[in-house]
């Protein structure tokens, strides 16, 4: 392309993270190498950087009229790795993600009342076992309740998005009020 400062969307990283995974499962990149060119990838903010982490790799076979837009290929694999839950998983994802907040603030409460109550008030035998018992029904919680670390970042993230829009909506709204005057406001800014 003749003009690598153009910046690029989600579509275009999708794009070439798809060829540096189809360059992954020909053989060409190790694990280390493939994590490190995509994570670049995905931060990519031009189409530069993007070239940049495709340039010295084999050219892929394509076929088809369009090569930017070939289909991806049946790997075998249920899931494409990507997580973008329809509406409803997103509601199954948080009712899920509710339960084990509740199993976890009660553990962890748990374990600061055993402290408070060994070395405050009296000495509890075996306290440290509280510490053991807490991250089991934490973990098991994960487990029971099937939450992988991967949907739980994904929920924080998405929760960060909702309060950034929320923020730019209130910003929006006030941007368009004109200001209060009071008593406070000096002569010269009515």
């Amino acid at each position: 392309m003749d003009t690598p400062d153009i910046p690029v969307g989600d579509a275009e990283r999708k794009r070439a993270l798809d060829e540096l995974a189809q360059h992954f499962s020909n053989g060409d990149l190790s694990d280390v190498e493939f994590d490190r060119r995509g994570s670049a990838i995905a931060r990519a903010a031009t189409r530069a950087d993007i070239d940049y982490h495709l340039a010295d790799l084999p050219a892929l076979a394509h076929t088809g009229a369009h090569a930017d837009e070939q289909q991806p290929q049946d790997s075998g694999l249920e899931d494409s790795g990507e997580l973008n839950p329809s509406p409803e998983e997103l509601a199954d994802l948080r009712r899920r993600h509710k339960k084990v907040q509740r199993v976890d603030a009660f553990s962890w409460s748990l374990l600061v009342a055993v402290c408070v109550l060994h070395f405050f008030v009296a000495d509890v035998p075996y306290f440290w076992v509280v510490f053991i018992v807490s991250f089991a029904l934490s973990a098991g919680a994960r487990q029971v309740f099937d939450l992988s670390f991967f949907e739980e970042e994904h929920l924080m993230l998405l929760k960060g998005e909702e309060k950034e829009e929320r923020c730019a909506a209130a910003e929006r709204r006030g941007a368009g009020r004109p200001k209060e005057e009071t008593a406070d406001t000096p002569v010269a800014f009515r």
